[in-house]
């Protein structure tokens, strides 16, 4: 399926990139072992609100989000939430089931770009060995899904979808924040928020909290990675020991 997506996109941007293609392929599927944390996999839950009792499934809202008009979507958690593994084994499905009629998937460090505020399509198109021309076609002829990781860690404030004018693309963005960093920031959704003629359109936004883990879910993973996993210790009581020691 991934192949004849490939050959999909190379006939579509009338362009000899399929090479180009395979090697941002591989760099997505093997940048997350999907087998392997599913055999791990504790869901995440998320909420609307900070401090809300009320939670859903994760993976319900983000596909909503994917099916909606909306245009970015802000993940916000807490160190150490799983939203960094959450994003990237959404990108390894969504390119595990991707057809000629779907978006593209993209993961993206926003850390690990020399300029992720003015350039960071470009420079990350460039990394696998697209040409100008062959990302300005791909801008005019395809569409994504931009997952940037880690805004927090690049620590500039900037709102990311205008400097770097994501409203030309047909995408969807999905960005990920620590909430902390946040926390002394007045109006942040400003940062966040597409824009046109300098207006924010919050119509277009919407941002989930990513919930701190359970004390019965963070069990369930260490007995699923226990038996899962070659580990030092054969019984999952001995770790959550010393995570609590290290709390």
């Amino acid at each position: 399926m991934l192949e004849n997506r490939l050959l999909d996109i190379n006939e579509n941007i009338y362009l000899d990139s399929t090479q180009a293609f395979k090697s941002l392929c591989e760099a997505h599927l093997s940048a997350y072992d999907l087998q392997r944390e599913s055999l791990n996999f504790v869901p995440l839950e998320g909420s609307w609100f900070a401090n809300s009792e009320h939670s859903f499934h994760l993976d319900e809202e983000i596909n909503k989000f994917l099916a909606s008009d909306r245009k970015v979507l802000l993940l916000l958690g807490d160190s150490g939430a799983g939203k960094s593994l959450y994003t990237q084994g959404l990108v390894n499905k969504l390119w595990q089931t991707c057809s000629s009629q779907d978006p593209i998937p993209l993961w993206i460090s926003l850390p690990a770009l020399k300029n992720p505020v003015d350039n960071l399509v470009q420079e990350y198109f460039k990394q696998f060995g697209f040409t100008d021309t062959q990302i300005n076609s791909l801008q005019k002829n395809q569409s994504f899904v931009f997952i940037l990781d880690a805004y927090d860690e690049i620590r500039i404030l900037k709102n990311l979808y205008v400097t770097n004018q994501l409203g030309n693309w047909k995408a969807k963005i999905i960005m990920t924040c620590r909430r902390e960093y946040l926390y002394s920031v007045d109006n942040y959704k400003l940062y966040f928020a597409p824009f046109h003629r300098e207006k924010a359109q919050y119509h277009a936004y919407t941002e989930i909290i990513v919930k701190p883990f359970k004390e019965n879910q963070i069990e369930q993973y260490l007995q699923q990675y226990v038996k899962n996993q070659e580990t030092e210790w054969k019984d999952w009581r001995q770790y959550q020991k010393s995570i609590e020691t290290i709390s």
